[in-house]
């Protein structure tokens, strides 16, 4: 069973809705408040495409949305508190990324293992769909 390679339209509508959504409330709050946290869920979301690009995809733009909510958000807090509280969303923003990313992996790795233990029986030859690669050989009997 081949996995999907192409993120789905909806996947995409519904990441650019959500970014959206966070932009506007963010901007609505004043510095000071923790708008950049919630475009982890931007990433997080990331987890049902078919591929490692979208993940990056949305870091960097969920990266690139917490800067700008704080260049254009309506001003208050205290500046070094409202940098700080930027600096640690973006942090977390990237770990989110990164264990999505090795989940991502983790989750490949299991899908070939199934195939290699569902046809054992058979004997076995793995080959990678995207370029032909051989993976696995079962030894001759």
């Amino acid at each position: 069973m081949a996995r999907e390679t192409k993120t789905s339209l909806g996947l995409i509508v519904a990441s650019i809705l959500l970014a959206s959504g966070i932009f506007f409330i963010d901007l609505l709050f004043p510095l000071g408040v923790a708008g950049g946290v919630p475009y982890v869920a931007l990433v997080l979301l990331s987890l049902w495409a078919p591929n490692k690009r979208f993940t990056w995809g949305a870091a960097t733009i969920a990266s690139v949305l917490t800067v700008l909510g704080f260049l254009l958000s309506a001003p208050g807090g205290v500046v070094w508190m409202v940098l700080v509280n930027r600096s640690l969303a973006l942090f977390v923003i990237w770990v989110t990324a990164i264990l999505c990313l090795a989940r991502m992996r983790a989750e490949g790795k299991l899908l070939l293992q199934g195939q290699i233990v569902e046809r054992m029986v058979e004997g076995v030859i793995v080959i990678r769909p995207t370029d032909g690669v051989i993976l696995f050989c079962s030894p001759p009997i």
